[in-house]
């Protein structure tokens, strides 16, 4: 996460247009999706809401005196009333209208900055009482009760798979839910088919197969290709990199496509039919979902892993590989799980009051970032006399850190260092021992200065507050201009390639001056020219490898600092 650490190591580009425009496609997706999730709480619940109160594009827009009941098979199910934009005591007249109908009131939310022009209020209550399996009846007398309107009628939207035994019209059907126009005066009896849960259970198995398969087959084939072994590593990188922004994401239609997104519903409501809240159901999917995310990263690296241990001669297990792989990517995703899950359960929040929750978030992860990283990593107390010398250098140079920690890579053979805390009392420079094996004292020291640089110039505050210029831009043109929804993808995708890469470039060459400066261009050409062959890095990258690992590339960047020796030799 480029929020909380740098890395003293640039990673590699591919030349090929084909790769390119891969890498392109993928960044557009990720920012996609990222921007759409941030944005869609706005309208009644959010992306992962499995069986969703608010229609889905190609459902009938709604009008005012709408009532949508979602059944979600348990005790957590939603009713959604449809007001006019200025009707006033709303919430009081629905928490009427459950008392009648004789149904609890979980929670209760109030959205009006869906877009439809229309107030919307939440009820999350129960509905459904169990008849059996995954079966359930919605009596007359409740959905009577819950016609708020007196229209004689109610839209409810059930289980995808689920069948009804009166069979009403059917409004409308997509991945997510079946939805029917019913009378409030017949009860509706429905089941879903327990056979259902092995098509999602099948889903999981593609989502843990598919990923090791493809990235086993990529990289057989780069394996055997007839070129030395630094530009098949460099393959294989470029290969992963694709692979884990795109697998990811196709995972997480895949799961809401094949139902796995609904499972954790359809267990809590057999299972644990007591926890009725809203927060507590919507943090279960979210963690299922992230879970997915995981896995299917994890499988794409153990599939390229065994070809890897082979061209780098590395002496790490896959077990060992994946389980230190998995552990770094669960600690990595907990602040974005953490997001996901505020945005799930505040479905009442507008896009600016989630944008400021964004703002506080970003601070905190900063704040509370080396805690993370040092988490994810296995780090260790360098033996003195060497730590004692390293942490003097950081504090002559003017940098308090808290420590300087080791981090095992021997058997990864991973060269590598970081820092990470804007806190001086939590902030870390850590420094892999494969590296510390190799470099000699001067070019550790440089090393080491360049991380100060990034410490002493704020380049992670620097990086943060780029971020943040964009959410408040963002968020005053949403509060100003109408429709400013629609430049979200637009301003995520300056973000990403902008902020994390044309920024993330110049602050890495500031860093290398700075490093320059304190201990000499030389010694920092050698350090890079280590780092390079240690960790098997092509010397010549493409701009936008560069800008997506937010470092450039190690023969561009050599030849950059080799230009400040003047000819005679000295520092120019």
């Amino acid at each position: 996460m480029t929020v909380l650490a740098d890395r003293a190591y640039t990673g590699m580009s591919a030349r090929r247009p084909t790769a390119r425009m891969a890498v392109r496609l993928t960044a557009s997706l990720v920012v996609v999706v990222a921007l759409s999730t941030a944005t869609s709480g706005a309208a009644a619940p959010a992306a992962f809401t499995p069986s969703g109160v608010s229609a889905p594009s190609a459902a009938p827009r709604p009008r005012v005196g709408d009532v949508v009941v979602a059944d979600r098979l348990g005790q957590r199910d939603t009713v959604t009333f449809y007001f006019p934009p200025d009707a006033k005591g709303a919430v009081d007249t629905v928490r009427r209208t459950a008392a009648s109908a004789r149904v609890p009131v979980h929670d209760l939310y109030v959205v009006d900055d869906t877009g439809d022009g229309l107030l919307h209020v939440l009820l999350i209550t129960t509905v459904g009482r169990r008849t059996g399996l995954l079966a359930r009846r919605i009596d007359a007398a409740t959905l009577e009760g819950l016609d708020i309107f007196g229209r004689g009628r109610v839209v409810l939207s059930l289980h995808p798979a689920a069948r009804v035994e009166t069979r009403p019209p059917l409004v409308d059907h997509d991945v997510l839910a079946r939805r029917f126009e019913v009378t409030t005066t017949e009860t509706v009896d429905y089941r879903v088919p327990p056979s259902w849960l092995l098509r999602a259970l099948a889903v999981l198995l593609v989502i843990a197969v598919l990923p090791a398969t493809l990235t086993w087959a990529w990289s057989s084939r780069v394996e055997r290709r007839s070129e030395d072994d630094v530009d098949k590593v460099h393959r294989l990188r470029v290969g992963l990199t694709v692979v884990y922004c795109v697998l990811p994401l196709l995972a997480a239609v895949l799961a809401v496509i094949g139902g796995l997104a609904l499972v954790p519903d359809m267990v809590l409501s057999e299972v644990a039919p007591r926890v009725t809240r809203w927060s507590a159901t919507r943090s279960v999917t979210v963690v299922v979902l992230m879970a997915t995310l995981v896995l299917t990263d994890v499988a794409a690296y153990l599939g390229a892993q065994p070809f890897e241990r082979r061209l780098r001669h590395t002496e790490e297990t896959a077990g060992s590989a994946g389980r230190r792989f998995a552990r770094a990517l669960v600690i990595g995703f907990l602040p974005l799980t953490a997001w996901l899950i505020f945005i799930e359960t505040t479905p009442g929040a507008g896009p600016v009051a989630r944008f400021g929750g964004l703002l506080v978030f970003l601070l905190a992860v900063n704040a509370l970032g080396p805690l993370l990283v040092t988490s994810a990593q296995e780090t260790f107390r360098i033996e003195e006399p060497l730590r004692q010398r390293l942490v003097g250098l950081c504090r002559a140079q003017g940098l308090q850190v808290r420590d300087v920690r080791g981090i095992r890579s021997r058997s990864s053979r991973v060269a590598n260092a970081m820092i990470t805390g804007v806190l001086p009392s939590l902030r870390y420079v850590l420094i892999t021992d494969y590296l510390l094996d190799n470099l000699d004292d001067d070019e550790l020291e440089a090393i080491v200065a360049h991380e100060i640089g990034h410490g002493r110039q704020h380049h992670l505050l620097a990086k943060t507050g780029a971020w943040l210029g964009l959410i408040v831009v963002w968020a005053v043109a949403v509060a100003v201009l109408p429709g400013a929804l629609g430049v979200v993808p637009l301003v995520l995708f300056l973000g990403l390639f902008v902020v994390h890469g044309r920024v993330g470039v110049l602050l890495e060459q500031k860093a290398d001056d700075y490093a320059c400066e304190q201990v000499g261009t030389e010694a920092v050409v050698r350090a890079l020219e280590k780092l390079a062959a240690l960790n098997m890095l092509k010397r010549r990258t493409g701009r936008l490898w560069d800008a997506l690992q937010q470092h450039p590339g190690i023969e561009r960047r050599i030849a950059r600092l080799q230009q400040r020796v003047a000819p005679a030799g000295r520092p120019s």
